[in-house]
């Protein structure tokens, strides 16, 4: 058994837990919300995501949310971003991490982003190509993450080599 396991903590209620919900928060709630989970040590919390506000008004505070998360000390503050735009104003506002999401399911892909997974790809590799322009010390982290690699609700299963293949062309950005 492998016991030198590293294990990262990054809660996402703060965004996920938000995102569907459709009266907005007040500003004011989100950072109380921000302090009181900070406080009982989490390392890392993603505060935020940077889409079109008018898609998603929930976050159309996020510069706000984010200028606060980033001044608690020893706190990972990351935001999910769906694309070149989101990565560009998180990085503008100074995240630590951005977490780009895309689907396996070339169904769910469309119906969450609105483009096909080799868009979302070449997006990625953009991102990833904008932060290597940017001088050390400035450079977030960007992961990539893979949806419905387990299944999806509207193509059912995913075949394993969808999933390698999107692997790969994520990594190799």
């Amino acid at each position: 058994m492998k016991t030198d396991i590293d294990v990262v903590l990054c809660e996402c209620g703060l965004r996920d837990g938000l995102q569907s919900v459709s009266m907005f928060m007040p500003t004011s709630d989100k950072l109380a919300w921000l302090d009181a989970e900070a406080k009982t040590g989490m390392p890392g919390i993603e505060a935020c995501s940077f889409v079109p506000p008018k898609l998603i008004p929930q976050f159309s505070d996020a510069t706000e949310v984010t200028a606060r998360a980033i001044q608690i000390r020893g706190l990972t503050v990351s935001a999910l971003i769906p694309n070149l735009k989101g990565a560009e104003r998180g990085i503008a506002a100074g995240v630590h991490q951005l977490n780009f999401v895309m689907s396996v399911s070339a169904s769910h892909n469309q119906a969450n982003v609105r483009r096909s997974r080799e868009e979302s790809v070449a997006d990625f590799a953009n991102i990833a190509q904008l932060i290597k322009s940017l001088g050390p010390g400035k450079r977030p982290v960007l992961f990539g993450g893979l949806a419905t690699s387990f299944g999806c609700t509207l193509e059912g299963q995913i075949a394993e080599e969808d999933v390698v293949n999107y692997a790969v062309k994520l990594a190799e950005a």
